[in-house]
């Protein structure tokens, strides 16, 4: 069985995924916690320890970490490679522009699911290099789908990967350069 973790964002609580948890339950363990101080979590101390709501509800990556039973530090050579196991990457955000976490799993051949806000629509094309729609209801239907097949995350992957490097790859960013440099000089 796969894990689920759905983290609220702002001032919402985990009462915004209840849609998702109920069609990913049946066939996926979900966590869905309220962070310290919202939703039904009590902010028992003020600062917030974040350490302990991360050890208490989720796994956690990064430097000494190990010391509350986390992942501890993933050195960066296979930082990718540890997100690379992961089926696909959810971007719920609505104002960012273009999130460099969705350009980072695209390079890396990871399908997004997001939102159709901003830039997303231009940059992931639906159904071909991941997933976008404001219908929160067909965005779960398409990540359960990446998450049953594995071959089909995959392709969408590839092409993701594919897309990525023409985009936002070394070899794109020189030429636009070189051109600006050719039409300045002339």
């Amino acid at each position: 069985m796969t894990d689920v973790a759905l983290i609220h964002a702002g001032v919402a609580d985990s009462r915004m995924w209840e849609p998702q948890v109920s069609s990913f339950a049946p066939s996926h363990r979900v966590i869905a916690p309220d962070l310290p101080g919202f939703g039904q979590t009590p902010l028992d101390q003020d600062p917030v320890d974040l350490r302990a709501f991360v050890r208490d509800a989720l796994d956690a990556a990064g430097m000494q970490t190990e010391a509350f039973g986390g992942l501890g530090d993933i050195p960066y050579r296979d930082l990718h490679r540890r997100v690379a196991d992961y089926r696909f990457l959810f971007s719920p955000m609505r104002y960012t522009s273009l999130p460099l976490a969705v350009v980072e799993a695209m390079t890396i051949g990871m399908p997004v699911v997001a939102l159709a806000t901003t830039e997303l629509p231009t940059v992931i094309e639906h159904g071909v290099s991941g997933y976008v729609s404001c219908d929160v209801d067909e965005l779960v239907e398409q990540m359960r789908t990446l998450l049953d097949d594995a071959g089909k995350a995959r392709r969408i992957g590839a092409n993701a990967r594919a897309l990525a490097r023409e985009r936002f790859g070394l070899d794109r960013f020189i030429r636009d350069w070189n051109e600006v440099f050719r039409s300045v000089a002339q």
